[in-house]
């Protein structure tokens, strides 16, 4: 089976035989990412308790040379319930204190709490639009580490086919892919979205690196 990168799916490239959103609503139909946000969430909170475990990697390029190498991993608390999630949400305080106003308009895709390490996972989903506001998501983050004493991570959730301003992208970023997400949505017979094959989104290096000895280097 050729595979895919998730940004094919993105697209509305899902090449079923019968898709009917390409056929009524013209090539250029696309889901939106607050949709691919809500799936994500739905599936975390759906199967945290059997436990979910996803690696955590670094993007490095130099030249045509590209990797997503694996450095660590997000750990999902078991049993994740709705009131540890939030999901594109404008906050107003933590612990009591004012967000300063340069923070107002941000709103984190999603914020995840895990109350037993002390840890908030801030993360940035992104299907097809660029990265933007980095440096001030980042500054939001320690911000809220600050004020909250937990722990706070910013994770960006991105395809291996993502390509809209990819090369501003710094080996600092953490980077969470929807190739590792679709990987173990498939592990778990996911079928919170109907009609989809995540078989073929995942499993070839290829989909991960330009060559393996570049992986190696980096």
């Amino acid at each position: 089976m050729s595979k895919k990168n998730m940004t094919h799916l993105f697209e509305g490239n899902n090449h079923e035989k019968t898709n009917l959103k390409k056929k009524l609503f013209g090539k250029r139909s696309k889901d939106s990412e607050s949709f691919w946000t809500s799936i994500f969430v739905l599936f975390l909170l759906q199967y945290s308790e059997e436990g979910l475990c996803f690696p955590l990697r670094k993007y490095y390029h130099k030249k045509q040379d590209w990797c997503y190498k694996e450095f660590d991993e997000i750990v999902i608390p078991k049993g994740l319930s709705w009131n540890e999630i939030l999901v594109e949400g404008r906050l107003s305080e933590i612990n009591g204190k004012k967000i300063p106003n340069k923070f107002n308009d941000l709103t984190p895709d999603i914020l995840l709490i895990d109350e037993t390490n002390k840890k908030i996972y801030m993360i940035e989903v992104k299907t097809l639009s660029a990265i933007t506001k980095n440096e001030l998501y980042q500054e939001f983050s320690k911000f809220i580490e600050m004020e909250s004493g937990y722990k706070t991570e910013l994770i960006y959730l991105i395809s291996a086919g993502f390509t809209n301003g990819i090369n501003k992208i710094s080996k600092d970023y953490k980077i969470l892919l929807w190739e590792d997400v679709a990987k173990v949505m498939h592990d778990k017979n996911h079928e919170l979205l109907k009609g989809v094959d995540f078989s073929k989104f995942y499993g070839d290096e290829k989909l991960l690196c330009s060559n393996q000895a570049y992986m190696e280097e980096a």
